[in-house]
């Protein structure tokens, strides 16, 4: 069982304070939770293919904020993932935050648009659609995709918490 326990750094606790680090370069693609930027990426571009390859012509505003929702996450993984890759974040603290922030939006994104293309399969299934089955592959992969950004959020966060040096630390209880 783990307890919350207020730390000070500065009475003498310097020894069990984790440094501030972000990966750059290569440590991006082998450290976690960074490295779930690859399969984010790449999901993300599976479900937009799945998307793309229906009519929009049925459920057009769905399949509009679906696709939206795919697009942006794409290109807001990309750039922080470049970001990381090249070193541009300098270790700045700033960066943390808008990595948890960014992926904790992300997945409320992504099980939005899951459940919004739920619905739509449903409007789908009552019409005989043949494009039914790839419907149903997008809205699992969506929810997946979700818990992709969700797991990278909270791991994002624990890498925020131990870097915080007066701030709150979980220890096993004795």
């Amino acid at each position: 069982m783990y307890v919350l326990v207020l730390q000070d750094i500065e009475k003498g606790d310097v020894e069990n304070h984790i440094p501030f680090s972000l990966p750059k370069g290569r440590e991006v693609f082998s450290t976690f939770p960074d490295i779930l930027f690859l399969p984010e990426i790449l999901f993300g571009i599976i479900m937009w293919s799945i998307l793309c390859a229906t009519p929009f012509a049925l459920t057009l505003y769905i399949h509009g904020f679906v696709l939206a929702v795919c697009c942006f996450c794409f290109l807001g993984t990309l750039a922080i993932m470049v970001v990381y890759t090249v070193g541009a974040h300098k270790n700045s603290n700033v960066w943390t935050h808008l990595d948890v922030y960014y992926h904790f939006i992300a997945a409320a994104l992504y099980i939005s648009a899951g459940s919004i293309n739920a619905i739509g399969t449903q409007i789908l299934k009552y019409q005989n659609s043949q494009y039914n089955e790839l419907n149903q592959t997008a809205t699992v992969l969506a929810f997946y995709i979700a818990i992709l950004y969700a797991v990278h959020a909270v791991f994002s966060l624990k890498r925020k918490v131990q870097e915080w040096p007066s701030v709150v630390r979980f220890q096993r209880e004795q």
